[in-house]
């Protein structure tokens, strides 16, 4: 257990990091004198040295184990914010949050790694969802709560880096289980699990098109002010913390997945299609945007089916190819939206891509997700 705990700390730890940028941005522009573009370099870099290392770092975790890894990463944390925190020059500062970028690969999968290891497999959905929920509370730390702080960036990367350091002892002195496995299959291929990974990107993408491109600008266009538009937004988050360890609870009581995935690409086509073209009514948008964050937590499930079903030895390896899979329909599909809406001037025209996205999600799952026990048919000829 408390190994698990401390993986959710750094988990949280490496999720400040990521957002913590954007808090002080204007500070950041001014210290290297960087225009918007600069600034958007800045924070892409970490997102390239992330999502690069997604599928290398899921066959390490798989030929290491989690201690080395979690060790690996916790050093290359305390490395990239000390460096940040120092830096006089822009691209110190660049490689500063490319080593960042590149720790912060490795936690999420070690921490699904370690709940597969710890935890019987009847509570997985449950811990990874909570997971998940608890990891949330990083951004969201970055947000208001460390804006009001007064403190300065580099005080705060400071503080970050003797974080990490405390975190890299804990991580050397914890025993992390590694089961001996007793037939590892040379090769796999994933082509087997590609309904998991389309599943997985199709019914979260929603959440960083409203959140993080679209919603606040789609709301203000329906008539909201922007502060009230924001504030409706943030109800997909608190829609997503509800939603990822309560649907792991749900497939874990009824012992499947399958329905759970129909339920929340169901729920997303219904909250996304609504949301798109329902009137400018504050509580009918905020409770939208709450079950559409449910929705949008059917994506941990697909990680929990892979720690059920995929082949001993193989589980980071599947992993990192999910994460992948999530990554690029982020990539692709919230600015293709934006193409239709700048072309066309039209966010309905655009955002309408969400329920076709949701839709597609829910045939993925009814008609090529296998259901339990075929998966574990299946994992059992191939092991």
């Amino acid at each position: 257990m408390f190994s698990w705990i401390i993986c959710l700390i750094f988990f949280l730890f490496e999720l400040f990091l990521r957002s913590a940028t954007g808090t002080y941005a204007t500070e950041i522009m001014g210290a290297y004198s960087l225009t918007k573009n600069g600034f958007s370099v800045f924070v892409g870099i970490y997102f390239i040295s992330f999502g690069f290392m997604q599928i290398p770092a899921g066959l390490l975790v798989d030929r290491y184990g989690v201690k080395k890894l979690l060790l690996l990463s916790a050093f290359c944390s305390v490395l990239g914010t000390f460096l940040l925190a120092v830096s006089d020059q822009f691209y110190l500062a660049l490689m500063a949050r490319f080593i960042i970028g590149f720790s912060s690969s490795f936690i999420f999968l070690c921490l699904l790694m370690t709940i597969k290891h710890h935890f019987p497999k009847r509570f997985r959905g449950f811990f990874m969802g909570f997971s998940q929920s608890f990891g949330a509370l990083g951004p969201l730390i970055a947000g208001a709560p460390l804006a009001q702080s007064q403190a300065s960036w580099q005080h705060v990367m400071l503080i970050c880096s003797l974080l990490a350091l405390i975190l890299f002892i804990l991580f050397f002195f914890t025993d992390f289980l590694k089961p001996q496995i007793k037939k590892r299959q040379k090769t796999i291929n994933p082509m087997k699990y590609v309904s998991i990974f389309m599943y997985s990107g199709s019914v979260y993408v929603a959440l960083p098109m409203l959140s993080f491109f679209w919603g606040t600008l789609f709301f203000q266009d329906k008539g909201l002010s922007k502060e009230l538009a924001a504030f409706l937004i943030s109800f997909c988050w608190i829609g997503l913390a509800v939603g990822c360890p309560l649907l792991g609870k749900i497939s874990d009581s009824i012992g499947q997945k399958k329905p759970v995935f129909l339920l929340a690409s169901s729920l997303g086509i219904i909250a996304s299609f609504l949301i798109v073209f329902a009137p400018a009514m504050p509580l009918l948008l905020g409770s939208l945007c709450f079950l559409l964050g449910i929705a949008c937590s059917g994506q941990s499930l697909g990680f929990t089916y892979l720690a059920d079903h995929a082949p001993e030895g193989h589980s980071g390896y599947l992993f990192g190819i999910n994460n992948t899979g999530i990554t690029t329909f982020d990539f692709i599909f919230p600015p293709l939206a934006g193409l239709v809406i700048t072309r066309y001037g039209n966010f309905q025209l655009g955002l309408v891509i969400m329920p076709l996205l949701f839709l597609f999600s829910f045939l993925c799952a009814w008609l090529f997700v296998p259901s339990e026990k075929k998966a574990e048919a299946f994992k059992t000829r191939v092991m």
